[in-house]
């Protein structure tokens, strides 16, 4: 922990004032009665020195900083407004208990990502494998999980969070505070040495000294500026808890209900005690026709198709699709810009790419945080820098003529190639051009060329967001309601150029490209400060909202005991049978 220079004298003063009293004034009656013997500076100095320890030990034992008062701490839930949804008969309780659930799922599940996903399936796994300190319920409320509780200190600048006693990884070791910071530096190594998306690791850095651990069952830590809603970062699956790989199943040893099943040729979660889940077996099953014979199937869009049991359920959390366009002086031009972001059939597409699982145009939904201002917007940002973007299947010959997306992700590759195919297409089409003549044709592409969308890897494709020399990028955001600050910080996060663009330190219009579209007609200047930079970066065709796609789960119609916090995790350890 960090120390400063009133704690660190803290223990002199503590031995010097523990002493009977008896002795402090024996000692002080013998300094008062030598000093008649010595010159009047000597004699001045020891009467000094005599008031200075009286003072000092006036007080006795330093006093224990005063805790802040306990507060509710709530979120905007994923449920707002999703009353019909949770009276469906799939939230009611099972009666009964089943030996196996078949889930089928549309991606694979990689134990080396584990405890962070990178897609729906890991996220479901995850989630019952792997513990966070906190929940979130679905109410909103912030609720311990494998912490029993906390106090903050300094208005949420420094936090004492107490461990649960009854806290065990799969193996039956207990979870100390060491283990938890072991796992926050473990995750924050892996997510640090490859080009990835922030997360809370940027503020709570397991190898830092501003976390501590006092005795096993606290944790303790310091913070640069008052978080009072910290509890609900320590939520994020970033900072779920995980130990040494299993060396029986090859995972991490986790700290959830759940763990993968050892000899197992299928990916099958059973529960860690008898009592911790309505079933026996909970089989993950991939494939182009794995939904039609599964209990369940769950897709990120409408991937769950008409062969899949049951009722479909779209579910409440959501996945944000953005367009980053560089500036000038890094991608495209602004006439180029334009072609990227104007007259886009923002409705049309989300019909054809995820159907009823869309909202399209996706409107910027950052929730009022609880103060107006965000005093941690800007993050620290990694350094990436690819060395080249000559990947294979690259035909473009400028880096400009670009639509960049990760390869993983199948709606952000049709989201890229609609946009390849708008951008080549004649910017106003009957209308002159932008400070040009009225006879003279829309400017093509240089060249003549098309422009390309091209998918490749997650590394690559956050070291070429932060290089920013292509022509446009199709960002995934997943929906993380850990409050309007973080939920952007962490969208600005992914390259210093976009914060420095959405620096609003030095005026509203500052490094905005002259494309800017006008302003809303609203009272732009009294926003909450969240709010405010999200729609100057959309003005300046910097952030455009795309999509918002939410997770869909058909369930077979005899099944029941689904739940969803408030996070949008979905929970199934009670589903059961009517």
């Amino acid at each position: 922990m960090m120390k400063t220079g009133n704690d660190e004298s803290a223990p002199m003063v503590a031995r010097i004032c523990g002493r009977r009293k008896g002795q402090i004034r024996r000692f002080l009656w013998r300094t008062r009665t030598r000093c008649h013997n010595l010159p009047c500076m000597n004699r001045s100095f020891a009467m000094i020195l005599t008031v200075v320890l009286l003072a000092g030990c006036a007080g006795g034992r330093p006093r224990a900083p005063a805790a802040d008062p306990p507060r509710e701490i709530r979120l905007h839930s994923a449920f707002a407004g999703e009353k019909d949804l949770l009276r469906q008969r799939v939230f009611a309780t099972a009666p009964r208990a089943m030996a196996t659930i078949t889930l089928a799922v549309d991606a694979p599940v990689d134990p080396a990502h584990a405890p962070l996903p990178e897609n729906a399936a890991e996220q479901l796994v995850f989630h019952h494998c792997y513990r966070t300190l906190t929940r979130v319920d679905g109410d909103g409320v912030v609720r311990p999980d494998l912490a029993a509780g906390w106090t903050s200190y300094d208005g949420g600048r420094r936090w004492e969070i107490r461990l649960d006693p009854g806290a065990r990884f799969w193996d039956g070791s207990p979870v100390t505070a060491a283990a938890v910071l072991a796992s926050w530096s473990a995750t924050a190594y892996r997510t640090s040495s490859t080009p990835s998306a922030p997360n809370p690791l940027r503020w709570l850095d397991g190898r830092s000294r501003n976390l501590d651990a006092p005795d096993p069952r606290t944790l303790r830590i310091i913070l640069a500026e008052p978080a009072p809603d910290l509890p609900a970062v320590l939520a994020h699956p970033a900072l779920a808890v995980r130990s040494l790989r299993d060396p029986a199943s090859g995972w991490p040893l986790g700290t959830g209900p759940c763990r993968p099943a050892s000899g197992s040729g299928a990916l099958d979660l059973v529960p860690v005690r008898p009592q911790a889940a309505a079933w026996d077996t909970l089989r993950l099953v991939t494939g182009p026709d794995a939904a039609a014979g599964a209990d369940l199937a769950l897709a990120p869009a409408s991937a769950v198709g008409d062969g899949a049991p049951g009722t479909r359920i779209t579910l409440p959390f959501s996945t944000l699709y953005l367009l980053v366009c560089p500036p000038a002086d890094l991608g495209a031009t602004e006439n180029e810009r334009e072609r990227w972001t104007t007259d886009l059939d923002l409705r049309g597409w989300a019909a054809e790419i995820a159907g009823e699982a869309a909202a399209a145009p996706a409107p910027w939904s950052f929730f009022t945080p609880a103060g107006r201002l965000c005093p941690y917007l800007i993050l620290p940002v990694a350094e990436w820098d690819p060395s080249s973007f000559d990947w294979p299947g690259r035909t473009a010959a400028r880096d400009r003529d670009l639509v960049l997306c990760p390869a993983g992700d199948a709606a952000a590759k049709a989201l890229a190639a609609r946009l390849a195919d708008h951008a080549a297409r004649p910017l106003y089409p009957g209308k002159p051009s932008t400070g040009r003549g009225p006879l003279t044709p829309p400017l093509p592409p240089a060249g003549g060329l098309r422009p390309q969308a091209l998918a490749i890897e997650a590394p690559e494709f956050e070291a070429a967001l932060q290089a920013g020399r292509a022509g446009a990028y199709v960002l995934p955001v997943p929906r993380w309601t850990g409050g309007a600050c973080r939920e952007l910080a962490a969208i600005l996060g992914r390259a210093r150029w976009l914060q420095a663009i959405a620096d609003t330190t030095a005026g509203t219009d500052r490094a905005l490209p002259q494309t800017a579209r006008a302003l809303r007609p609203r009272d732009y200047t009294d926003l909450p400060q969240a709010e405010r930079v999200a729609l100057r970066l959309e003005r300046g065709r910097v952030l455009m909202p795309l999509l918002a796609v939410r997770p869909q789960l058909r369930a077979r119609p005899d099944l029941a005991g689904l739940a969803v916090d408030g996070l949008g995790n979905i929970d199934l350890t009670r589903m059961g049978r009517r």
